[in-house]
């Protein structure tokens, strides 16, 4: 369950309300790695156990226990060691003090087996207090000490206190994660409650806290459906309360399923209504050579390829002809040739009216020479 949520939320946010202050020692998104798949078998040992603690080693009865040996880890780490710890002691069976003692070091390995000793020396060895020298020795009394002064090296002061507070106020149901799942995980995290180190009782909490915190957890939907159902979820047991919200769950996808077939259905009706304006009003969409493309050319998969060079170049309809048969080309040709031979008319009428003005200016030129010869003439002849 916990990998199935890991896998699901990128961050312990994505199952949290807001923003978290302080911290829990153990969050809805487990950080843990003691229970991951390792294929270093340098890190496990092997424990002869009985299936039956109070026969007698047998064939029959024992068998071989692989446990992980635990080195250092967070708060969740520290816990799922111990949980197997006591477990091996039970089935081993470890019955004296000093075989609890020992079996606990051979479990533990680098930092955990130094913090180990030095609580045990702590607690064994060193006098009770200062007015009273007495040794306390190795007694079940003393392994107990020593296993919560061991705990409480990976736990900050008061880390029950903080965690309760946590499951009841700051956590929801991530998007991704099932109901069923959230449940356990959330029963998971009450049941290490009776785990954690003083000062408090630490004990679990009750069945109508978990069903609580569970319905504050889901979204608001679900909690506007229970009421409008009236069901009363403090009336139920945890596993109805959650049977009613996988059922929630159920409608929930099924709406989710149907949502993309009905904005599909809506696209293709608003693409039906533009194609009927755009044909109304004689205007082109754009992009309207590539659908055009596109469909000609499913539909003419067995024709072979055309392709205009000229309509490349122009971004035209290059696909639909080959390049002697562009009729653009064509056009574009004879708007050329008719723009030449306009040019070439308007030229020569420029050139006609050019050399009009010139013959004008010459003939005037030659009547004013002839003008005045003929006025010389008379004054000559008046001198006489």
């Amino acid at each position: 369950m916990n990998q199935a949520i890991r896998d699901s939320c990128k961050k312990p946010e994505e199952a949290e309300k807001g923003r978290v202050e302080i911290r829990p020692s153990i969050p809805f998104v487990s950080d843990a790695s003691y229970n991951d798949l390792d294929k270093d078998k340098s890190k496990f040992i092997e424990v002869t156990c009985r299936y039956t603690p109070d026969n007698a080693d047998s064939k029959k009865n024992n068998y071989q226990a692989h446990v992980k040996t635990f080195d250092h880890g967070t708060p969740e780490d520290v816990l799922l060691w111990y949980t197997q710890l006591q477990e091996i002691i039970k089935k081993k069976p470890c019955e004296s003090p000093e075989a609890k003692f020992t079996l606990t070091e051979l479990l533990l390995v680098g930092q955990g087996q130094s913090t180990f000793k030095e609580c045990r020396r702590e607690v064994c060895e060193n006098p009770v207090s200062s007015t009273d020298p007495t040794v306390r020795g190795v007694t079940e009394e003393t392994y107990s000490m020593t296993m919560e002064k061991f705990k409480a090296k990976a736990f900050k002061k008061f880390a029950a206190r903080r965690q309760v507070a946590y499951l009841r106020n700051n956590l929801r149901k991530p998007l991704t994660v099932n109901v069923r799942t959230c449940s356990t995980r959330l029963t998971e995290l009450n049941n290490y409650l009776g785990l954690f180190p003083g000062p408090d009782s630490n004990t679990p909490l009750g069945e109508g806290d978990l069903i609580d915190t569970l319905v504050r957890m889901v979204p608001t939907a679900w909690r506007e459906s229970m009421m409008t159902a009236n069901f009363e979820p403090m009336h139920h047991t945890l596993l109805e309360v959650v049977e009613y919200f996988e059922q929630l769950e159920v409608i929930e996808s099924v709406k989710k399923a149907r949502e993309p077939q009905k904005s599909k259905k809506d696209k293709s009706e608003i693409k039906d209504k533009s194609k009927g304006k755009f044909q109304k009003t004689g205007k082109k969409k754009k992009n309207s050579f590539k659908k055009r493309k596109r469909t000609e050319s499913s539909s003419e998969e067995d024709e072979p390829k055309k392709f205009c060079s000229y309509c490349k170049k122009n971004n035209g309809p290059y696909w639909t002809h080959n390049t002697p048969d562009c009729r653009i080309k064509k056009s574009a040709r004879r708007r050329s040739q008719n723009s030449k031979e306009l040019n070439a008319l308007i030229q020569q009428e420029v050139r006609r009216a050019l050399s009009k003005t010139k013959s004008s200016k010459s003939s005037k030129s030659s009547k004013k020479s002839k003008e005045d010869s003929s006025d010389s003439e008379d004054s000559a002849s008046s001198m006489e």
